[in-house]
């Protein structure tokens, strides 16, 4: 009966096997067995044999082969892929150390969160709180955007594009004869004009699905503390373990949705909706969401300012010409 599959993350590990010959040469017909796989930081030279001579190409993943004489040796990933695939024994040998490495992994991941499941139960009951509050937030944001703003959103989450743009006036001059005398005559056109680019806000539900993964997180934590391990099939281990070492990525999610609000609340930002409106939109609901965003007053005298302010700063930057939505 083959010895117990190990998985290597050092090369020095492997040096330190008393069997293990760096001189050795393995190939299909000397092959007897696998003692496990590795995956190292530093490249290692392959040691199998091919009709060509041996391979000696640097790698860093492969497996462990036994020759029939007993001694082991390194057999990278690319040569297994490409003198082993037809060996049969291979093939079997491969596979038991690749499930029995999985199945040791995921039981020695199990037992590690069930040493710190109070801890667990700490961070996710947070992460819950910061994601329903969050949530509600977001919830509120799109409930109060005007359809055409909500337009520019939807379209710039598919293409990426956040460049806001008007049309602003660009008067030209030109004198002719007319009747024998000189008349200027002026001329209208009106150019696409970028008064900025809009921050990009998470997609509307983003932060509902964080909610949802957290509280299955959360289920999963507590059927796992319940459950005795023992009878318990591996394919459910597998998958509690999984969904639990997904925290730190729903953590990040989080976090991401959170920087990207918090971006988008500034006042140099939010100005840039009164740009993006559509034209049937109310005004005074763009000005006042504009406010209520950055936590200032709403009222109608308050609207009237923050109107008058946006105007005129963004006069100077359109150098005094007119300007229209688009």
């Amino acid at each position: 009966m083959s010895e117990k599959s190990i998985w290597f993350t050092e090369f020095s590990e492997v040096c330190a096997r008393r069997h293990f010959d760096t001189e050795a040469e393995i190939s299909p017909d000397n092959f007897e067995r696998l003692v496990g796989a590795y995956s190292f930081r530093q490249e290692v030279i392959c040691q199998v044999r091919t009709p060509a001579g041996v391979c000696h190409q640097k790698h860093k993943k492969g497996c462990i082969g036994v020759m029939k004489d007993g001694r082991e040796a390194l057999i990278g990933n690319m040569c297994a892929g490409k003198y082993f695939k037809s060996d049969m024994k291979f093939a079997l040998e491969r596979k038991r150390i690749n499930t029995e490495i999985e199945r040791e992994r995921i039981v020695t991941r199990y037992q590690a969160l069930m040493a710190q499941k109070d801890a667990l139960q700490a961070q996710l009951s947070s992460l819950n709180w910061e994601a329903l509050q969050l949530n509600a937030l977001m919830s509120d944001w799109y409930k109060s955007f005007q359809p055409g703003i909500l337009r520019f959103i939807y379209n710039a989450q598919k293409t990426a594009n956040w460049n806001v743009v008007v049309e602003t006036e660009h008067i030209s001059t030109e004198t002719v004869m007319v009747d024998g005398q000189e008349e200027t005559r002026e001329t209208s056109e009106w150019f696409p004009d970028m008064p900025g680019r809009l921050a990009a806000i998470p997609e509307e539900g983003h932060t509902q699905a964080l909610v949802r993964d957290i509280k299955w997180a959360q289920d999963i934590l507590t059927e796992v503390i319940a459950c005795d391990p023992d009878r318990v099939s591996f394919l459910h281990l597998k998958r509690w373990v999984s969904v639990l070492d997904g925290i730190d990525d729903v953590r990040g999610r989080l976090d991401n949705a959170k920087k990207a609000c918090e971006k988008f609340k500034k006042r140099e930002n939010l100005e840039l909706l009164f740009f993006v409106q559509g034209r049937e939109d109310d005004r005074s609901k763009v000005l006042r969401q504009i406010l209520r965003i950055r936590g200032n007053q709403d009222s109608v005298a308050d609207t009237r300012r923050e109107e008058k302010r946006i105007t005129a700063l963004y006069s100077k930057r359109f150098g005094g010409r007119r300007w229209r939505l688009v």
